[in-house]
């Protein structure tokens, strides 16, 4: 077998963490050569030119760096993402946005990497305009995802860095022991092409998986990573669909279909509220969709995946910000002042065809006058508008998943995001077990985790080459 000149990093996966993670190696590899100070890593001891000494120094700009992906064309989940329009990051991110990880170890890597420097690159050295929407969302100001394809894409071929397409990573080995050094390969790196033909293995010093999860499975993400990650030791955490709406049974759902409508909903497992998500929630012809329900349905599947013997609920709330109690007191004030006034009159606020279905699964006539309710009756109302049970089945499922809730666990690597299993091979994006709620979280973690894992990969080659 033809044995090629060997790499010193290798991404696999050229989506928006494998790529973003390329571009950083590269200019984590540059910097020092230029006399500059590293990029922001807090914590994760990147040396500067100085401490390399002249020799380390000069042959940063001369590290070989690649990205492999097996299809022709990348970077397909880009394109596909908010809508088309590619929700960056969002005006706020906080370790409470995501779910999976431990929160103080996804603090440090967001700290070291955080929205506002994503921001500043984008548009500073991409440039990337970019429009705030009021809720915080930051997309490109042209709403094209393929503005932001093209500027990450532009910035691979200034780096000079080659994506060879048409590789499919198939596993990984230890490297044959034919040189000494700190950057001679660790690594064989196992491709084959879209034929399922076995090609010459990618010898190199380490390498850094961005192959992301199993949303969205036509865009390339097939979940193989996780795969072959369980056979090289890693305890993966099963991965499930998140960020996908709900599947609904009975037919309470089938005459509301269009109909969004703020919410607040409750996760409860055995009674206990697991999780809550805000937001509009929009019904459709197989259930719910919308923001509330995305955000949901990944811990709704990890608690129907790990305890599949608990009861697990979805109560919605349609009036968000209102109690049992605050409610019942509304309608004695609407009855008192008006006892003609009508259920219907009095839930006008909410979409009709909603408020109508409500009322008469819980037993009422919309026209029933507030003042001639019943006691029970009203609080059977009242309870369905403040914690209607929704009758959850499933959810619609990884083709139609913008996140994927599961991966290699944060305690299994350093932070440096290296493995603590395999050395040398460090893990950006979704492939780790961290996903975040919608509004650009889940693209600031690939942008926050491909920044850290490429820096420190870099700066460990360095590190080793100037000892």
């Amino acid at each position: 077998m033809i044995r090629t000149r060997p790499y010193d990093l290798i991404v696999i996966g050229a989506g928006a963490a494998g790529l973003w993670a390329a571009i950083q190696a590269a200019r984590a590899a540059s910097e020092p050569a230029a006399g500059r100070s590293p990029h922001r890593t807090s914590g994760l001891n990147v040396p500067a030119a100085a401490e390399l000494g002249p020799t380390a120094a000069s042959d940063t700009s001369h590290l070989r760096i690649a990205i492999i992906d097996r299809r022709e064309q990348v970077a397909a989940k880009i394109l596909m993402s908010g809508g088309t329009r590619c929700n960056l990051t969002h005006r706020e991110v906080l370790p409470a946005d995501y779910r999976g990880g431990n929160r103080h170890r996804i603090a440090r890597v967001l700290r070291a990497h955080p929205a506002s420097e994503s921001l500043r690159v984008f548009t500073e050295e991409l440039g990337v305009a970019v429009t705030q929407e009021p809720g915080g969302k930051i997309f490109p100001a042209d709403n094209k995802a393929t503005t932001v394809r093209d500027a990450l894409l532009a910035a691979i071929d200034r780096a000079a860095v080659p994506i060879l397409r048409g590789r499919c990573w198939c596993g990984l080995e230890a490297a044959p022991d034919t040189s000494a050094g700190p950057r001679a390969p660790r690594w064989r790196v196992l491709i084959r092409d879209d034929a399922d033909r076995t090609l010459t293995p990618i010898e190199t010093a380490r390498v850094l998986v961005a192959t992301g999860g199993c949303s969205f499975p036509e865009s390339g993400s097939d979940g193989s990573g996780y795969a072959i990650l369980r056979e090289l030791g890693h305890a993966v955490v099963e991965p499930l669909p998140a960020l996908t709406p709900f599947r609904l049974g009975g037919g309470f759902h089938a005459a509301l279909s269009g109909i969004a409508t703020p919410v607040r909903l409750e996760l409860r497992v055995d009674g206990k509220i697991e999780s809550t998500a805000e937001g509009p929630l929009l019904w459709t012809h197989t259930g719910v969709s919308g923001p509330a329900a995305l955000d949901l349905s990944g811990p709704w599947a990890r608690a129907h995946h790990e305890r599949p013997k608990a009861e697990i609920r979805v109560l919605a709330s349609f009036l968000p910000e209102t109690s049992m109690e605050s409610a019942e007191a509304g309608w004695l004030a609407g009855a008192a002042h008006n006892p003609a006034r009508t259920i219907r009159a009095h839930l006008s606020s909410l979409p009709h065809r909603l408020s109508e279905a409500l009322v008469r699964t819980a037993g009422a006539d919309p026209v029933q006058p507030l003042a001639q309710t019943p006691r029970a009756l009203r609080r059977a109302v009242i309870a369905h508008l403040v914690c209607f049970p929704l009758p959850v089945e499933g959810v619609l499922g990884f083709h139609k998943a913008e996140v994927t809730s599961g991966g290699v666990r944060l305690e299994e690597v350093d932070h440096g995001l290296e493995s603590r299993i395999l050395p040398g091979v460090h893990f950006a994006g979704e492939i780790l077990h961290v996903d975040g709620r919608l509004g650009g979280f889940n693209f600031q973690w690939a942008w926050s985790s491909g920044t850290v894992a490429a820096h420190a990969a870099v700066a460990r080659l360095l590190a080793s080459a100037a000892e």
